[in-house]
Formats: C-alpha cells, sequence, structure tokens
C-alpha cells in the first residue's frame, strides 16, 4: 500500500489556513439534496440507469430533480463507447436543471484535462474502444477530411522523422479512425464540447462538502495555490488556457497540426529547436526562445497541477491512506479549507461507495463501465438532511464509515446490499442481474406448472414459470378480501381489515424505498384469469417453524437476532398483523427471508406491536427517515388506498418518535447497530421474542 505523504509542514498549515475564508465555487439554489456522481467513462447505459434511480431525469432522459443539484465529479470520458452521448446528456441536463431551479455540476476529472491536451492513453482504453468514440464524431465528410488530414501529416512527418514510429499509410489510418479529425476539433477551444468543457471547474464546493474527482492533499505540490479552491480552478483553467496559445503558435508555425497529439507537440518541438540551433540566424533564435518557453509549459507532472500526482486530479491518498494516519490528515485539510466532508471519485471501488474516516470522505468511483462481471454498477451518493445515502439500481443503504467496521469485516464501509443470487428449481443459478430482471422475469415467463401448497390458510400456489430456457419456481396468491370489522383468532378485532394479494406487492416495492434486500420480487399478475401476486421463490430455505421443530441452531446468534429486530421494525410500519412463524424463512447462509405479507396496510394508525421495537439497524433507520410523502405515494399508489398509505406515513412518525425515545432510554450503541459490528451490545432476547 502507497505510503500516505508526510503532512503538512507548519508554512504549509499556515498557508491552507488562508482558505477558510475563501468563499465557495458556488451557491446551491437548494442544498437539501445533493446527488454526487461518479467516474462513467463513456459508460451510457449505466449513467442513464443511476439518474433514474436518483430521481434525476424521467423516462425521456430529461431533468426531473425540480431543485435538486448533481454533482458529477469528473471522468465522463475514456474506456467507455459513448463518450459522445453521455456529454450531450450532462450538458443538456445542466441547462434544463437551471431552467427547473436546480443545478448540475460538472466537474473535470483527470481523463478531460488528458482530452484537452490530446494524451490518450491505451493502457486505461483499447484501440478498438478509442475506434467507437471516434467513429461516434464520424459523418458523411469523415473520408476525405481524413485523407486531407493524412496528406498534411506526411509533409510535417518528413521535417520531424524521429517522431513517427511507421511511415506506412495503412498504420496511420489505422491509429486514425474515422471521426478522429472530427474529436480533436470538436475539443478544441472553439469546438462545441471543447469550449464547454474548458469551461467547467475543477473543484466545487456546496455547503461544508467540498467535491472534486481525486482529493486536495496535505502535502501539496510547489505548483498548488493554497488561497482558495477558486485559485485551484483559476490554476488548471490557466495551464489548458496556455496550452491552447501555445498549440496555436506551434500549428501556426509549422510544428504542429490541428489534430496533433501531446506526445508529437513534445518530439516536434525538441526537433525544430535542434534545427533553429544549427542554423543560428537571429530569426532562428528568437523563435528558438519561443520555443523553449513553450517546452517548458507543454504538460508534465513537474509542470502542470492539473497533471500532478498529488494535485486534485490524481490524488489517490483517500483511498489509499492507512486508517489512523489518514484520519489525522484529513482532519488538517477539512479544517484548512473550512470543510466536514470531502467527495471524490478516480479510484475505483468494486464493492460500493465507501465511507471512510468518520464520514469524512466518500468514495463514489464504483467502476460502472466495468460493469458487474468486474465488480463494477452504476451508483450515487445522497447528501440530505444530515444524513448520506448510497443509492443503487433498486437499492438505497445508508452508508458508515470504515473506521466503524472491525477488522475482518467486508471493507465496504457501505451498507449496499450484495447482489442476490437466485436459483432455478435444480439448484443452478439464475442468471438475473437486478431485482428488474426477476420482476420481468414473473410477469412475462410461461407457467409451466401450478400446484397447491399445502400450508395457508388462504391456499397459496407453487408455480413452475419457464422463459428463454430459464426456469424458477414462483408463489402465488389470490385472496382478496376486505371487512369493515374482522375478529382475529387471538379475540381481538381488526378495523378495515384486509387480506389481499396486492399487500404483498406493496410490501416488496416499499421494502425497495428503504433499502432492504430481504423481501423476494414480487409482481401482480392474471394466473389462468385470476388476479393475484407472483412472488420469487427463496430456494434453499428453511422456515422458522421447521428450524424451531428441529432445534438448528444459528452460527451466528448475534446477526441472526438482528434480523428479528429489523424485521419486528419493518412489521409495525406496515402493520402486518400476522407475522407467524411460516412467514419468514432462512437460506443457506442465514439471512432471514420475509414472505405472506397480505394481512397489512389496514389503515390504522397506531403501532400493532411497538413492544417488539427492541433494536434496529442504522440502514433500515435511515431509509424510514428519508421515505418522501410524494416518492412513497407514487411508488405505492397502484397497490393501496390513499387512507392506506396517509396511515402508513402516520405510524411512520410514530415508529420513528418511538425509535428515539427508545435510544434516549437505552443509549444509541445499544438499541442501533450495524450487522458488520459484532461488538454492539444491543440486548439479545430469546427467539420467541
Amino acid at each position: 500500500m502507497k505510503r500516505m505523504p508526510a503532512l503538512v509542514s507548519v508554512a504549509q498549515g499556515l498557508a491552507l489556513a488562508l482558505a477558510l475564508a475563501a468563499p465557495a465555487s458556488f451557491a446551491s439554489p437548494d442544498s437539501s439534496r445533493i446527488v454526487a456522481i461518479g467516474d462513467v467513462h463513456g459508460s451510457l447505459d449505466a449513467f442513464v440507469t443511476i439518474l433514474e434511480s436518483a430521481g434525476l431525469i424521467d423516462g425521456e432522459k430529461r431533468w426531473s430533480g425540480g431543485t435538486a443539484v448533481l454533482v458529477q465529479t469528473g471522468d465522463l470520458m475514456d474506456r467507455g463507447a459513448g463518450v459522445r452521448e453521455v456529454l450531450d446528456l450532462i450538458m443538456s441536463l445542466q441547462s434544463q436543471a437551471e431552467t427547473a431551479g436546480g443545478k448540475v455540476v460538472a466537474l473535470l476529472g483527470n481523463h478531460e484535462v488528458n482530452n484537452l491536451v490530446g494524451y490518450f492513453s491505451h493502457q486505461s482504453t483499447s484501440e478498438a474502444t478509442y475506434a467507437k468514440i471516434f467513429g461516434a464524431f464520424a459523418d458523411d465528410e469523415s473520408q476525405i477530411r481524413r485523407r486531407g488530414a493524412f496528406s498534411l501529416w506526411r509533409s510535417w512527418q518528413r521535417r520531424y522523422p524521429g517522431c513517427v514510429a511507421s511511415r506506412s499509410k495503412r498504420d496511420w489510418m489505422a491509429a486514425h479512425p474515422l471521426g478522429y479529425v472530427e474529436y480533436l476539433a470538436a475539443l478544441a477551444p472553439d469546438g462545441h464540447y471543447g469550449h464547454w468543457l474548458r469551461e467547467q471547474d475543477v473543484v466545487a464546493r456546496i455547503g461544508d462538502t467540498i467535491f472534486l474527482h481525486g482529493g486536495l492533499s496535505p502535502d501539496p505540490p510547489a505548483a498548488w495555490p493554497t488561497d482558495s479552491l477558486e485559485a485551484i480552478n483559476q490554476q488548471i483553467a490557466g495551464e489548458i488556457e496556455r496550452f491552447d496559445a501555445d498549440k496555436e503558435f506551434l500549428v501556426e508555425k509549422g510544428v504542429a497540426l490541428p489534430f496533433s497529439q501531446l506526445g508529437d507537440l513534445f518530439c516536434a518541438v525538441q526537433i525544430e529547436l535542434a534545427i533553429r540551433a544549427a542554423e543560428a540566424s537571429p530569426t532562428s533564435l528568437e523563435l528558438s526562445r519561443e520555443l523553449e518557453e513553450i517546452l517548458a509549459r507543454l504538460p508534465t507532472a513537474d509542470s502542470w497541477l492539473g497533471f500532478n500526482g498529488d494535485g486534485p486530479l490524481w490524488f489517490r491518498g483517500y483511498a489509499q491512506w492507512p486508517d489512523e494516519e489518514g484520519a489525522e490528515a484529513i482532519a488538517r485539510v477539512a479544517a484548512a479549507y473550512g470543510a466536514q466532508r470531502f467527495v471524490v471519485g478516480h479510484t475505483p471501488q468494486t464493492k460500493g461507495i465507501l465511507a471512510r474516516f468518520d464520514d469524512r470522505v466518500f468514495l463514489i468511483d464504483t467502476a460502472m463501465v466495468f460493469g458487474p462481471a468486474a465488480g463494477g454498477r452504476p451508483s450515487a451518493l445522497e447528501l440530505r438532511e444530515g444524513e448520506q445515502i448510497a443509492i443503487y439500481e433498486g437499492s438505497r443503504a445508508n452508508l458508515f464509515s470504515l473506521s466503524k467496521v472491525e477488522s475482518g469485516a467486508p471493507e465496504t464501509g457501505a451498507a449496499a446490499p450484495s447482489k442476490t443470487v437466485w436459483l432455478a428449481p435444480d439448484g443452478e443459478p439464475l442468471p438475473f442481474e437486478s431485482p428488474e430482471d426477476v420482476a420481468d422475469f414473473l410477469r412475462s415467463a410461461d407457467v409451466e406448472s401450478v400446484k397447491d401448497i399445502p400450508i395457508g390458510v388462504t391456499q397459496p400456489k407453487w408455480l413452475v414459470l419457464a422463459k428463454g430456457g430459464l426456469r424458477s419456481r414462483a408463489v402465488f396468491r389470490y385472496v382478496a378480501i376486505t371487512e369493515q370489522r374482522r375478529r382475529l383468532s387471538t379475540g381481538e378485532f381488526v378495523m378495515y381489515f384486509r387480506d389481499d394479494y396486492i399487500n404483498e406487492v406493496a410490501a416488496y416495492e416499499l421494502s425497495r424505498l428503504l433499502g432492504m434486500d430481504n423481501l423476494p420480487p414480487a409482481v401482480e399478475r392474471e394466473i389462468d384469469g385470476q388476479p393475484g401476486s407472483v412472488q420469487m421463490a427463496v430456494e434453499n430455505a428453511m422456515m422458522e417453524t421447521d428450524r424451531r421443530e428441529k432445534k438448528i441452531e444459528p452460527p451466528d446468534r448475534t446477526r441472526f437476532t438482528r434480523q428479528f429486530y429489523d424485521m419486528k421494525v419493518f412489521d409495525n410500519l406496515i402493520n402486518n398483523i400476522d407475522r407467524n412463524s411460516g412467514n419468514f424463512l432462512f437460506d443457506a447462509d442465514w439471512k432471514l427471508w420475509l414472505i405472506d405479507h397480505t394481512r397489512s396496510f389496514a389503515r390504522g394508525q397506531e403501532l400493532p406491536s411497538p413492544q417488539d421495537v427492541l433494536g434496529c439497524s442504522r440502514d433500515l433507520l435511515a431509509g424510514i427517515k428519508a421515505l418522501d410523502e410524494s416518492v412513497v405515494t407514487e411508488r405505492l399508489r397502484p397497490y393501496l388506498s390513499m387512507p392506506e398509505i396517509k396511515a402508513l406515513l402516520e405510524r411512520r412518525k410514530r415508529l420513528l418518535a418511538l425509535i428515539e425515545e427508545r435510544i434516549a432510554e437505552r443509549g444509541e450503541d445499544r438499541f442501533l447497530f450495524d450487522y458488520g459490528d459484532p461488538s454492539n451490545s444491543v440486548r439479545i432476547v430469546s427467539e420467541e421474542g
């Protein structure tokens, strides 16, 4: 692991402290909801997916985030083929958000600056992908332009033969695919994308949070301006502006071509200096002085803040620092810049968004361009009302710091649920990538067989579904009973009693809003003309009834009990009056699965069993707090009546008040818990409780 640079010296600390008086990069129109998205790298589908999941765009890819602020922390470019479409999307959202009273802040990453100066790295992007990126800029005239560019290049290489690896036309054409010339023109200072990129900042501050691509080093390079964040933006913008002027000069003198890459400039300037030195004429000496100055200004790690490894675009310390040293370093940087937290991308996190150093740093590059095969997935960080929520496709999760996780626990730093592997009846894994894939299968697969389930008073049925060579079991519930008043077997009377299959779908949809991942996907569907709910089967699972009868003990009693606590909290929220030991399962990994919620969501506003609220995970509490009335109404209105939704929201208020009361009575550390923290001392009750 890379060692942390030395901490700031006294002199540097004094200089950094000047940033305390610096104004923020901009004022947010509504900083009550900020959504940050990390590295996109030309992955259009993943970018659209997470924008939709965060509620920032609609199905037409138009801004729907209202007054929210979207911050994209750089690296829109390279690695993925959809660079042009990604740029078009964020540019259009920027203007649409402003019209709606929101804001889109697009920050520069190291890959944007690389592209603006013509530096293309085949270590990060293959030639085949570059060909696709360039190809998106090609048009009917591209072949003609490319032939013209080759002719210019042929003349140029005769003067600078040492800069050319091959003189073959075929090799040149392969290295400069169709669209290459247009791509460079589009990124020029007066190009459509180049002009826009040069207007974007490197670092932004909203309230007490600083956003940037890499990080602010506690041991800044000599070129680092330490008086303000704005000075950092101005310095890197100035470096790019001087480069643009220098390249224009080199093109005017014939030393460079409009489509020359950065390596060509270094090589040609040095050869030209040798040529001018040999001539030794006054004109040549004057040009040599100018060329020497340009050579010294061309982008290198020593000459540019925008290329320096400890600069704001490249720094990786926030991801690589050891906990103890990093906590001290980040505290100093935060104090110097008057910030509470830093949100950065740049270093991929394949286990989800990572919180570090007591939530002072959030690492949000989740390698979306690489896809699930390499551990990548689209994600967003939502900062809202003092909470930090990780948003993934189909789930939301509260974040906690890595420092709060015991050694040996998964180093995710986030409570993002792991991907569920669904099984076919024969035990083989099914290739579903997301809950949406499962739901689509449940809605559209053919019904291969229907069989009665021998338990359950509502007489549910087993289905075997088949589609595209895949087979899966599912549970079909079709009960639909509504009564003004029902006496239960306990003797208790319930007003507005409902035993309805639609509640199964409502419970699943609500669980997704809460960030839970232990309710199997359920959809509404007709089977043989009978409307009902179809819910994915959890294979190789054991009912709690069977576990008790066989006296099977869980390997991790603490985790086992904590799952019960969250179940009881969820049941109070949805007013579930029928959570018996046949209505939850444990799979082979002892994960608790909640099923059969048909007797939920009655219109009573009282909590059905407040005495059972004995503990709660921080993730579930965050999910309950984050529930938005408009979002809940929109998501559940197809399944519940408005009185039922209003009762749900009222129970939410009462549940939160009860939890605050319990915390005040017992202490936060004795009531709240994280599943990755075995040291939490929340009281363990018997399994019957």
